[in-house]
């Protein structure tokens, strides 16, 4: 069982001063170690990130899964919970799902954002992208998840060091890659929690959806036959 009442929250961020400030407002008591993965803005993100006492640690090499993997690697905490910094997923979630993760000893919690109530959190693009690659993943790994791509989610640090060797991608792709190796490793409790995704603040760093769509496709086709030539 776990013993820890803190949570370490990772935020990787790149010009989110917006975001940021709106997060960092509202901090859960659970949450005692706040760590900015900084991809240099030229905003005043790191100025706000200090302002509240964050530890911030510049990461000139851009790039999401190597912003998450720097931060889960130096994380004090036994659990640690990420999310975008541009507050489109809700702090007040934070604490609940700490409670459902310790109460159902679960070592790998996704806040899920399907069913949307708020259809304009997310452009039509994204939303049919977001399913068809769930769906995808759910079919090729012969598993059943609803939202593979969401950005927010907990674990046992100790999850991390069981499959942090497994996950190759630094950038998008290591959202998805993450959750397939959870699912994938024996004893390990994976399970989905409901969130109501916001409206985000500031603009998208994702760059074309499509051209960002099709290099997901490709990475999930080539981590499916990587893990059966594993087996």
């Amino acid at each position: 069982m776990i013993s820890d009442k803190h949570i370490s929250l990772i935020l990787p961020c790149l010009n989110e001063e917006k975001g940021l400030n709106k997060i960092l407002k509202r901090l859960p008591k659970c949450v005692n170690e706040v760590i900015i993965i900084d991809g240099n803005s030229a905003d005043k993100s790191v100025q706000i990130a200090r302002k509240y006492k964050a530890k911030v640690i510049i990461e000139k090499k851009r790039g999401y899964g190597l912003a998450l993997r720097t931060g889960f690697e130096i994380a004090s905490n036994s659990i640690i919970a990420t999310l975008d910094a541009d507050a489109t997923y809700p702090m007040d979630e934070i604490e609940p799902m700490f409670n459902f993760l310790k109460k159902n000893n679960v070592d790998f919690l996704v806040a899920c954002r399907f069913p949307l109530i708020n259809r304009s959190s997310m452009a039509v693009k994204n939303f049919f992208g977001n399913l068809l690659f769930s769906a995808l993943i759910s079919l090729f790994f012969n598993m059943q998840v609803t939202d593979v791509c969401s950005g927010m989610w907990l674990m046992k640090k100790e999850t991390w060091d069981k499959i942090k060797n497994k996950i190759y991608d630094q950038k998008w792709f290591f959202s998805n890659e993450i959750k397939i190796e959870a699912l994938l490793t024996k004893n390990t409790k994976y399970e989905e929690y409901w969130i109501e995704l916001k409206e985000r603040m500031g603009e998208t760093k994702a760059g074309n959806p499509w051209i960002s769509g099709l290099r997901i496709l490709g990475h999930i086709i080539i981590k499916r036959l990587t893990t059966y030539w594993r087996k």
